[in-house]
């Protein structure tokens, strides 16, 4: 049952949360999450959410489907130089792509590749609405086997292993009822702490 375990604290009534004709409560509806709910802080249009969050499977798929079709677009956009294979992020995460292709361009650069695997820690995954708008932030490992090259030298050099750890943020879509990456943080380190991890191999 949607609302499962949920603290609605007074602050939350007069903002009309769980009201039957909100778009939150659709969106809850949607995840069927056991939540406890909390204010962020006294303006109760940023509200903090904290769900255990890849309790539904449907929501869990659609998180780590998300996240593992841009580890494979976003190398394949490189290798393409074609930032529109990109079809998991949003347009600033697009343009910024798009911007690093046409560098590679001007430079007469150009990247080989696969995607491998990913793993995401969902422990330390988080759920937050701000401003109406609901986003999801984990620590997400990119596995890669790359490598950039250059057309004016003879460059014969093996393929690089990377793993590379980021902040993923994504935001949910209410009109197409999907996720998309919205923001890609880099952590330079493991941050892989969760006893939880989802790990995919390509």
């Amino acid at each position: 049952m949607p609302f499962t375990n949920i603290e609605t604290p007074s602050t939350l009534s007069t903002i009309g949360i769980f009201s039957p004709v909100n778009s939150k409560e659709n969106f809850f509806n949607h995840l069927a999450l056991p939540l406890v709910v909390r204010p962020a802080s006294f303006d109760t249009r940023s509200i903090d959410v904290t769900p255990s969050l890849f309790v539904n499977e449907e929501v869990r798929d659609q998180i780590v489907n998300t996240i593992n079709d841009y580890a494979k677009q976003q190398l394949e956009a490189l290798i393409k130089q074609d930032a529109l294979v990109i079809k998991t992020a949003t347009d600033n995460i697009i343009k910024e792509h798009a911007e690093d292709i046409q560098a590679d361009k001007s430079y007469d650069n150009y990247w080989k590749g696969k995607a491998l695997g990913t793993r995401i820690d969902i422990d330390n995954a988080a759920l937050t609405n701000k401003e109406d708008q609901f986003q999801i932030e984990a620590p997400v490992e990119f596995h890669y086997k790359s490598k950039e090259y250059n057309k004016r030298w003879d460059d014969d050099e093996p393929l690089e292993e990377e793993f590379n750890t980021d902040t993923v943020i994504l935001t949910y879509n209410d009109q197409s009822k999907s996720w998309l990456i919205s923001e890609i943080n880099s952590n330079g380190e493991d941050e892989m702490k969760g006893n939880n991890v989802i790990k995919s191999k390509f």
